[in-house]
């Protein structure tokens, strides 16, 4: 949609994406001029309200309907990935209307098999459904005319469209494929992980055996197929590292539909009745509910004002500021290498080469053909090396992740990103650094692209400030002040600019500043050679405990400095008498050290900042 063509960052001509109906929906959205980010977190939940509005009408009335739906509802892995904005609930909306139509049988034949197309379109694994869905219309009495040449059409499009994708990509697989299937060695993960799966739909399962008559039909069986299917995808990926039955829910509820067609309301007895309340009650799984489970992973109160905040406050990334850090200092036109690409892949001259292989050909074939190790050495010590950039990362470790000897022979560390779970380290083989230009230019464009994003505004404003675009910045500041009132980036006027550079949001307090609690204890801020010179960092804290808090400033990048003080009653510590080597950007960053022996965890530290030349 930004460049005309279909080619990644890079230049290069790579399929990095299985889901083919799902990127053309939200390319719709970006002609649209649609806030991506927020409408693909929609359309995801609208999707999983129509599986559920679908299972409903499949359902037969009665008790036992209803007690399978409402196990439906309440399972899991459909809530979390209704909130999720991925495929995930449009490839099961798709699975279990084609199966539920190919149960049904007759003339509805052909239009199960679009329906399957369709799926074949929205993940690779789904051209298996296409193919068993028209084996079983083909054995059956779907020969007449009509259903005959519906289906050759549908095949015909298929066929067009594939030989469109052969030549301009120049494989038949995508790169998920490669790196997902080819690339990973058969193991007993898969299996476990299946396991784990299917334990919270059994509870699905009890309450449909139980509350369901099933006929004794060879029919039945059919139904088992979609659920086997993704099973047999899952083991033979070895498992799926985003969990949450992403892979097997599909097939799970796309055969639960099948069955569905076939049945009718048992007669409500005693047991039937106390196996089915047993089996809701596991199918909500209460240990790992639905909206519940989602809630708590993102740290929200249980309350419908929470849930609302969650959708239009934006998605959280668990590396805002590996972008930051991207936006100020890699080059223009700089190749960087990483493990994932997320939103870096949406930066302005920045060419991403993505080190897993979703997006770059050569590395999944690498992947592939087992032969990463190789590869990855001929891509750094080539002269000159073929990336600039290597982002690595670490969590659960404070050191950084192993490196080999010959990296070093023309990259050097270029600079670390905390986090409060682990760092990332930046590799450089360029002297070519960013500025306040690019990085403003950079943010700037993000956040018009996915205006829903807090993160970005409040980089953007601080970058566009550096740039010497001072109005842009209070614009931009005050728009994003009157859809998050409680995050200012101005913090009343705008030498009190402040801003947030943690990895989850901080709330401003009145007067104090930015809160750090006990477990979100990272404040940062990039700043010019100017700001530094001028700047004053202010830091406050709640009379609890009996002793002063602990906190850590330091600087980095241009102007390199650190120190501990001790935070008894309103301090401000002025930055202007630090050396600076060179007029890079720098980063301020205040370290909240809380301990639980002096009573931190009911303690905040607050923390603002202020520039005297504003």
């Amino acid at each position: 949609m930004s460049s005309g063509e279909l080619r990644w960052t890079t230049g290069e001509v790579v399929e990095g994406y299985s889901n083919f109906l799902m990127v053309a929906w939200l390319a719709l959205m970006a002609l649209a001029d649609l806030d991506l980010a927020k409408w693909a977190q929609l359309s995801s939940l609208g999707f999983g309200v129509s599986t559920l509005a679908l299972l409903t009408a499949l359902l037969p009335r009665g008790w036992g309907g209803t007690l399978t739906l409402l196990a439906v509802a309440a399972w899991a892995p459909l809530n979390y990935w209704s909130v999720q904005a991925m495929e995930t609930t449009l490839y099961t909306l798709l699975l279990v209307s084609a199966w539920a139509l190919t149960m049904v049988g007759g003339r509805v034949w052909p239009l199960a098999l679009g329906v399957a197309a369709l799926a074949s379109l929205t993940r690779p694994e789904g051209l298996a459904h296409l193919l068993l869905i028209a084996a079983t219309g083909l054995l059956k009495d779907n020969r007449n005319g009509t259903s005959a040449l519906g289906a050759i059409g549908i095949v015909y499009l298929l066929i067009v469209y594939h030989a469109v994708r052969y030549s301009h990509y120049g494989s038949f697989w995508p790169t998920s494929v490669l790196v997902k299937i080819s690339g990973v060695p058969l193991g007993t993960h898969g299996l476990a992980q299946l396991a784990g799966d299917a334990v919270p739909f059994l509870g699905v399962m009890v309450v449909a055996l139980a509350s369901l008559s099933f006929p004794r039909s060879p029919r039945l069986a059919l139904a088992a197929v979609p659920m086997l299917v993704q099973s047999a995808v899952l083991v033979r990926a070895s498992g799926d590292w985003m969990l949450w039955s992403r892979i097997t829910m599909p097939g799970f509820l796309a055969s639960l539909a099948a069955a569905a067609v076939l049945t009718g309301p048992a007669r409500p007895t005693g047991r039937r009745l106390a196996f089915a309340l047993g089996g809701a009650v596991l199918g909500c799984s209460l240990v790992s509910s639905g909206f519940a489970s989602f809630a708590l992973d993102q740290r929200i109160p249980l309350n419908p004002r929470a849930a609302y905040r969650s959708y239009t406050q934006g998605l959280d990334t668990p590396v805002a500021e590996d972008v930051v850090w991207a936006a100020w200092n890699v080059g223009s036109g700089d190749r960087l290498m990483a493990i994932d690409a997320g939103i870096l892949g949406n930066m302005e001259e920045l060419r991403f080469v993505d080190l897993r292989g979703l997006t770059h050909r050569p590395s999944a074939q690498a992947t592939a053909e087992r032969r990463m190790e190789p590869w990855f050495r001929d891509q750094v010590t080539s002269e000159p090396p073929a990336i600039e950039w290597i982002r690595l990362a670490e969590w659960d470790r404070p050191t950084p992740p192993p490196v080999p000897d010959y990296l070093f022979e023309q990259f050097e560390l270029a600079g670390q990103v905390q986090y409060e779970n682990g760092s990332t380290w930046w590799y450089s083989s360029t002297d070519r650094r960013g500025n306040a230009v690019l990085a403003a230019r950079r943010l700037e464009l993000l956040y018009k692209r996915y205006p829903s994003q807090p993160f970005l505004a409040r980089h953007a404003a601080v970058a566009l400030r550096a740039a010497g675009r001072v109005g842009d910045a209070i614009r931009l500041s005050e728009a994003s002040r009157a859809r998050w009132p409680r995050e200012p980036i101005f913090a009343g006027a705008p030498e009190n600019l402040t801003m947030l550079g943690s990895s989850a949001p901080l709330s401003w307090v009145e007067g104090r500043g930015f809160a750090l609690y006990w477990n979100a204890k990272i404040w940062s801020v990039p700043l010019s050679r100017e700001d530094v010179q001028s700047a004053v960092v202010y830091l406050d804290q709640d009379q609890a405990g009996d002793q002063p808090a602990q906190a850590r400033l330091s600087l980095s990048g241009g102007c390199s400095w650190e120190r501990e003080v001790s935070v008894s009653e309103p301090i401000g510590i002025k930055l202007q008498s630090i050396p600076c080597v060179d007029n890079g950007p720098s980063t301020i960053t205040v370290q909240f050290l809380n301990d639980e022996s002096r009573g931190d965890e009911d303690r905040n530290l607050y923390v603002r900042l202020e520039l005297a030349r504003y």
